[in-house]
């Protein structure tokens, strides 16, 4: 069985480019419309220029690849291999997908050519599916993702037991497409996308549980009396009812009949509520700043605290007490007295944006004009963001994110990967060195191949020049910093010294 990339040779092409945030485009289209995903729109001429330099590949690269000859069938061991470059596309911004296999030296990651080629890559991003299109569809507007989704969900919950506190809050995947039950949600950083319903433990930020809102045909167990965003709170705390946890929710969620329904399962809560909700207390208007009014009745807590504005909670796990905050008031220089209840809560919610924030630095997520890819990949930087949250709690020790993801990038390659055989003639490098005019270059000759001991290539300065007729001239040596063919006298001098050559 052939063996994969040893740790050294990982080692020696993996590039530690810095992480920058990457965003999304406006392009997408239905489900059922053709789909060329993450490839820009030049791809033709691309696809033209390359074929130009590049020499012909032998028929057992094109099936490979899925060209001329036809598509052939995957493995895991190469489905591992192509989520492990995915990922890395998440470390490595680039303006699209091509520039990955670029051998511009300004742009070149020797690795990923050394793992798959461009045209294999490709292909199975686009023929990437969750659901058999054979079987009898129904009305469930998830069925493209469905089996994943849930599956991934399910390992989430089993593989972590929460801490008492747990905040469910909603979560934003940036799409701008023509998709039904798109959401515009003011307050977050993308503001239209995928809305999902998020169940988090705020002692480590790990993702419990997720739904994904699909108007009517969510899937949640339907509590009449609860409504609608009781409903959801309920489905997804239903494993954890019983056990004293304590729950933390915005004002979407917050009712007094949701706090008692929690309270007879033994669940506390604690958690923003509109004014004009059913059954909420009535309080006086015209507070001042720092004013504190409270009602309490079937052991739940009603508050209002006057800051800016007017701050209502309901609670069943607090005293109507104040305590010290960490703020100061910068017109009297003291610290700001604040309801105990207020303080806890700001403590324990926006768990779901941190981890937000905390992915959108790793994140491979990028243009697709399918949603379900587009929430696959979600799916991929929440596992990889929870198996960050579990090495930290069972190890103890801290690395980031980033540098945890480059190691399980780093560990899928070393186990599953089968770097491809580098027959043929290489293709000829896309622009210059930037350090050829400045470093110290010596010329050597062309290591010799199977096929020829004395091999030669042709010169770069003889077929690209402008200052005089282009030939096609081979050497048999190099620069070997610059990756170029030169002939020893006088390109390789003229190579390393004009501009314009």
């Amino acid at each position: 069985m052939p063996r994969g990339l040893t740790s050294a040779q990982i080692e020696n092409i993996l590039c530690d480019d810095n992480v920058t945030e990457l965003g999304d485009s406006d392009l997408s289209e239905e489900d059922d419309e053709d789909d060329s995903d993450y490839i820009q729109s030049d791809r033709g001429s691309d696809d033209e220029n390359e074929s130009e330099s590049a020499p012909a590949h032998s028929s057992k690269k094109r099936k490979r690849d899925g060209g001329e000859s036809g598509l052939v069938d995957t493995d895991v061991k190469e489905m591992y291999s192509f989520l492990a470059l995915v990922m890395l596309m998440g470390l490595t911004p680039r303006e699209n997908y091509k520039e990955y296999w670029s051998t511009d030296p300004l742009l070149r990651q020797p690795i990923f050519s050394k793992i798959m080629s461009v045209n294999r890559f490709i292909a199975l991003l686009q023929a990437l599916h969750f659901q058999d299109n054979t079987q009898p569809t129904d009305d469930d507007k998830m069925r493209k993702i469905r089996p994943i989704f849930d599956y991934i969900c399910h390992s989430f919950k089993s593989s972590f037991k929460p801490f008492q506190n747990l905040v469910i809050d909603e979560s934003l995947v940036l799409w701008r497409g023509n998709l039904h039950f798109r959401q515009y949600i003011p307050s977050k950083r993308h503001r239209f996308g995928l809305k999902l319903f998020v169940l988090c433990d705020c002692e480590t930020g790990f993702i419990l549980d997720m739904i994904l809102y699909t108007e009517a045909r969510t899937n949640i167990k339907e509590n009449k009396k609860l409504g609608i965003s009781g409903s959801v709170v309920s489905t997804m705390l239903e494993s954890y009812l019983g056990q004293g946890h304590i729950l933390f929710v915005d004002n979407w969620y917050t009712s007094p009949t949701l706090l008692h329904y929690l309270h007879e399962r033994k669940t506390g809560a604690c958690g923003t509520v509109k004014p004009n909700r059913k059954f909420t207390a009535k309080f006086p208007i015209g507070l001042q700043k720092g004013d504190v009014v409270h009602k309490q009745a079937n052991n739940i807590l009603a508050v209002k605290w006057k800051d800016k504005r007017d701050v209502h909670l309901l609670t069943i796990v607090h005293e109507p007490k104040l305590q010290t905050s960490e703020n100061i008031d910068h017109s009297t220089k003291t610290f700001i007295d604040k309801p105990e209840c207020v303080i806890v809560y700001n403590q324990n919610m926006r768990l779901v944006d941190k981890s937000d924030s905390m992915m959108s630095s790793v994140e491979c997520s990028r243009k697709t004009m399918k949603w379900y890819k587009k929430m696959f990949f979600h799916l991929i930087d929440c596992a990889v963001l929870n198996a960050h949250i579990l090495y930290q709690v069972k190890t103890g020790e801290k690395p980031t994110l980033h540098d945890f993801t480059r190691e399980v990038i780093r560990q899928l390659l070393e186990q599953y990967s089968e770097p491809l055989p580098t027959a043929g003639r290489r293709r000829a490098s896309r622009g210059d060195d930037p350090t050829r005019l400045t470093g110290r270059h010596f010329p050597k000759y062309i290591p010799p191949t199977a096929a020829k001991k004395n091999a030669q290539k042709p010169c770069h300065v003889c077929r690209t020049t402008t200052l005089r007729p282009k030939q096609r001239k081979d050497t048999r040596f190099m620069c070997v910093p610059c990756d170029t063919a030169l002939c020893l006298d006088p390109c390789f001098e003229v190579y390393h010294t004009l501009k314009i050559y």
